[in-house]
């Protein structure tokens, strides 16, 4: 069955030329992309199909356009070379209607779609239908059976939002696009901003931009309106995602919060999976994927619908979202306050639980129960462990390490507590002293500190000379006398004080 035509007018004859097919738009830069480009450029000239999928801002309309300006593929189609913007298109015969305009043919006519196929057939043609998940996700069934006769008598290129594979296209070559190294989105920014600032205050601040190419290219664009590399980073703290746009910024190429809307917009967002991205916004570390469903009764499909729309991923166990994403949905969407903070009273008890069940478990009576930090290269987390008599003398038993909650109970704000570990410890802690009636040793409960007295030997601590919480420091040390954060707190300042002598 054929795709109805959109805006049918009888007195046309059907598919009477308009004249030449419409120019593509021009190629844009697409840095640190060599291998994908080159495997899309492959499948094109041996006529395959191709979808590139990736999340908003990711350069996915970029990829397809340097594809079909290659020089190899010019030569191979010539100007048979389509590209279609979809994101307007609210159904399939609206994307056969841009096709049409593309191919210099009427829009009007009581077959379109056949007479989009007839001139297709003819001659090696590359079809690429850019932004096609708006369509699909209001019409996918008319959609897919478009793509279907698209790929039987052309070459299709398709780019989609998101990591699922439509129907109508297999089989084809997948592409999913990653974020940019590091050092590609430095090429990237100084091609637009100039090599001037290959400064060492870039690297900090595009590692914000978490590798989208959208974002780098409009940071770059927004340093023309500042006096400085570092009064742009200012702004960018003060501002966040606002910063992130060109001129009226009314187009998803042109601003990175209109990109993010209309992926919180899709029509396949589900009332849950935007109620779980509000919650992921306040959560920079995400979300353990074992805690999601206690987050939300439905959360494991709303976390399955934020995966295929390529809005959060999962990372060592946890269910995370691109820290762009987070910046504006917090901004624009986030959640209430209501509901927020019942999502961190449920966070308090959970990572907590197998800590409270090891202490159920005691056959010998505790004396105390101490936290004490712990870290190591994979990170900093929080030992909790009960001092019990055994045989008439002190032994201890471990209840549990915390480590890892990243961020789950963290406020996105910067306010306490800082630490979600500590938190988390601490209210355990407390709770199981108070269970046993004994006391609750934590030395150190704000901030990491390694360098403390265990409770049996809590007398033989000194108090940091800053910030007064009891220190062991066993061996050389070269802030001896003080803990570590305030040590780094007065390498901070000393080096504050310092810097406009030695500019």
């Amino acid at each position: 069955m054929y795709v109805a035509a959109a805006a049918v007018a009888p007195t046309s004859i059907r598919g009477s030329s308009m004249g030449a097919p419409s120019q593509l738009p021009p190629p844009r830069a697409t840095v640190g992309r060599d291998s994908v480009l080159s495997a899309v450029v492959d499948e094109l000239l041996v006529e395959g199909s191709t979808v590139v999928l990736g999340p908003p801002g990711i350069g996915k309309t970029n990829l397809t356009l340097a594809a079909l300006h290659d020089p190899q593929v010019e030569a191979h189609y010539g100007r048979r070379r389509y590209f279609v913007r979809c994101e307007g298109a609210a159904n399939a015969s609206e994307v056969v209607a841009e096709l049409a305009r593309a191919m210099g043919l009427s829009v009007a006519g009581d077959d379109l779609l056949g007479a989009c196929l007839e001139s297709l057939r003819t001659t090696p043609s590359a079809v690429c239908l850019d932004n096609a998940e708006t369509p699909w996700s209001i019409d996918q069934l008319n959609c897919e059976e478009l793509f279907g006769h698209l790929t039987r008598h052309s070459t299709v290129l398709i780019s989609m939002r998101g990591l699922e594979l439509p129907g109508g296209v297999q089989p084809a070559h997948r592409v999913s696009l990653d974020e940019l190294s590091l050092e590609s989105a430095k090429e990237l920014f100084l091609m637009a901003a100039g090599e001037r600032f290959d400064q060492p205050a870039l690297d900090p601040l595009l590692d914000e931009m978490g590798g989208l190419p959208l974002a780098v290219e409009l940071l770059a664009h927004a340093l023309h309106g500042e006096e400085s590399l570092d009064s742009l980073a200012r702004r960018w703290r003060s501002e966040q995602t606002r910063v992130l746009k060109r001129g009226a910024g009314d187009h998803r190429l042109l601003s990175v919060e209109v990109s993010l809307e209309a992926s919180w917009n899709d029509h396949l967002m589900t009332s849950s999976a935007r109620h779980l991205l509000s919650m992921l916004s306040r959560l920079p570390h995400g979300v353990a994927t074992v805690y999601v469903s206690s987050l939300l009764p439905d959360g494991a499909d709303a976390a399955s619908v934020l995966r295929r729309r390529g809005l959060a991923f999962d990372e060592a166990g946890r269910l995370r979202t691109h820290p762009l994403i987070r910046h504006y949905v917090a901004t624009a969407h986030p959640p209430g306050p209501a509901e927020w903070e019942r999502a961190i009273a449920k966070f308090r008890h959970l990572p907590a639980k197998h800590v409270l069940q090891s202490a159920a478990a005691l056959t010998e009576p505790p004396i105390a129960i101490e936290a004490l930090w712990d870290g190591d290269t994979t990170g900093w987390g929080v030992w909790l462990s009960a001092i019990v008599l055994a045989d008439g003398k002190p032994a201890e038993r471990s209840l549990g390490f915390l480590r890892g909650l990243g961020g789950d109970i963290r406020l996105f704000n910067a306010q306490v507590p800082p630490w979600p570990d500590a938190e988390v410890a601490a209210w355990a802690g407390r709770m199981i002293a108070d269970q046993f009636n004994v006391p609750f040793w934590f030395p150190s409960p704000i901030y990491p500190e390694e360098d403390c007295p265990r409770y049996l030997e809590r007398h033989l601590g000194t108090p940091c000379a800053q910030c007064g919480i009891p220190l062991l420091q066993r061996g050389p040390c070269p802030w001896k006398g003080v803990c570590y954060q305030c040590h780094l707190e007065s390498s901070r300042q000393t080096r504050r004080k310092t810097k406009p002598l030695a500019e």
